[in-house]
């Protein structure tokens, strides 16, 4: 297990040393000198998760999450200063798995840090016996790769998961409730703010700017796939 830690606040240090040593008794801490030392880590040293502070590098934190997604879909957890919710839907477009307010709580981090190593772990557990295809969208459970007309779409961890839960429950009616405890575990109080950035970030992605095609909102339920 090996975490990199882009914080500058001891707080944060202190829980991340804590989860690793109460659930990971041999994992790591990395700790990049400056934002060119965190992109090389990212890229040539392959942490299981990144935990990257919003103001880190004069408040940059925001573009080196956007610059971590144009090359890797490793799982990133985003600290911001407050529990606003511009603040939270700006980490999340810039690709953040997770969000969490300041100071960062020992408690709560290892519980959101468990629930993105369920989901990410099992993903290739679960077999398919055989790609899905809809229209232009192409999808191999197997291999974690999404194709929009035959180009690569590349999707979060948290975008695959859900597109996976949507998909495998076609044409039914998937709450926010049921949507957020299959995809984080559980639900809280900023889960429905988060599911609604990343189901529209999934959108996106699969090329649905105008008129959803796939991915259909049911006012006041949820979301469902229209296969």
């Amino acid at each position: 297990m090996k975490i990199l830690v882009a914080d500058n606040d001891p707080g944060t240090i202190e829980a991340v040393g804590i989860c690793l040593s109460l659930r990971w008794p041999h994992g790591e801490m990395c700790f990049p000198e400056d934002r060119e030392d965190l992109l090389n880590l990212v890229s040539h040293e392959a942490p299981d998760l990144v935990v990257l502070n919003s103001s880190l590098y004069g408040g940059s934190g925001y573009s080196i999450c956007r610059e971590i997604r144009a090359f890797s879909a490793v799982p990133v957890i985003m600290t911001i200063p407050t529990d606003d919710e511009e603040d939270l839907i700006r980490a999340l477009d810039a690709g953040a798995d997770d969000c969490m307010d300041q100071p960062v709580g020992a408690q709560e981090l290892l519980a959101r840090m468990v629930a993105i190593f369920r989901r990410t772990q099992r993903l290739p557990l679960v077999k398919s016996s055989r790609p899905f295809i809809s229209g232009h969208l192409y999808i191999n459970f197997d291999a974690n790769e999404v194709r929009m007309g035959g180009e690569e779409v590349k999707l979060t961890f948290t975008e695959f998961e859900l597109l996976r839960c949507l998909v495998n429950n076609p044409k039914r009616v998937m709450s926010h409730s049921q949507l957020a405890c299959m995809v984080w575990g559980e639900e809280d109080e900023g889960s429905r703010n988060s599911l609604k950035v990343h189901i529209q970030h999934l959108r996106q992605k699969l090329g649905e700017s105008g008129k959803p095609r796939y991915i259909l909102s049911e006012r006041g339920c949820g979301y469902k796939f229209a296969a």
